[in-house]
């Protein structure tokens, strides 16, 4: 179900004193223990909003779960709205371990309301950046969009509600690789034409959920890295340098 959350109540107040340029605004979550990977320096940067979105995580097996409760975007009547976090972390395997598979997955509502004649839409986004830097590596695994259900959503017959749901997985198993720098971009945006209202959240009580695995640290040859994005798979040769 749909929810309303409280603090668009206050981003009307919000957007009349907070000025262009305004300073980021940063939460530093510390760091996570996992059965077999760590998830160090957990922190999200909000731009100019000056609230939490994904909220403070809660770790559990190998997986870290967000259940954000205001990251929402809300535009009515002729207006237009853009919210955007960027989530950082590293992902580090347990000693004598290397990561497995890194896994993410996003659940989310939307809901456009209008006479005939009204336009509204709402979009999803995510963008995806990790980094393999296990000590003495620098090289870049994976930059780009994920994520990217069928959005935007645009109004129709008066009134259109549904959920979106986006998942990723990245495969690093067999390459030796353990630890990685993580960087998730989520955006979500709405417009809204006369007499027209648009909303799309994050779930409240599912939220972003990240997992990882580890396995052996022993390098398989020729391993392949596998990145999977709504059920389609892109195989790419990857290598990297003896640590």
């Amino acid at each position: 179900m749909l929810r309303f959350p409280l603090r668009f109540l206050a981003a009307g107040l919000l957007a009349c004193v907070v000025a262009s340029g305004a300073r980021a605004s940063t939460f530093t979550y510390g760091d996570f223990t996992g059965t077999t990977v760590d998830f160090v320096g957990v922190a999200e940067n909000t731009g100019a909003t000056p609230y939490a979105l994904f909220d403070t995580p809660t770790a559990f097996g190998d997986s870290l779960s967000f259940s954000p409760t205001d990251f929402a975007s809300f535009a009515a009547n002729g207006g237009s709205d853009s919210v955007s976090g960027t989530l950082t972390m590293t992902i580090r395997a347990h000693a004598g371990l290397a990561l497995g598979k890194i896994t993410l997955d996003e659940l989310g509502d939307y809901a456009l309301t209008g006479i005939a004649s009204s336009s509204a839409s709402a979009s999803v986004l995510g963008n995806l950046t990790v980094v393999d830097v296990t000590p003495g590596t620098n090289a870049p695994l994976f930059a780009g969009s994920v994520f990217n259900p069928v959005s935007p959503y645009t109004l129709a017959g008066g009134a259109t509600s549904g959920a979106f749901q986006g998942s990723a997985s990245l495969d690093l198993a067999g390459l030796g690789i353990r630890e990685v720098s993580l960087t998730f971009v989520s955006t979500l945006a709405t417009q809204a034409g006369a007499g027209a209202t648009a909303i799309i959240q994050a779930k409240s009580f599912h939220g972003p959920q990240l997992s990882a695995t580890a396995g052996p640290a022993v390098p398989e040859p020729a391993a392949a890295l596998v990145f999977g994005v709504g059920g389609l798979l892109v195989a790419a040769a990857a290598r990297r340098h003896a640590v």
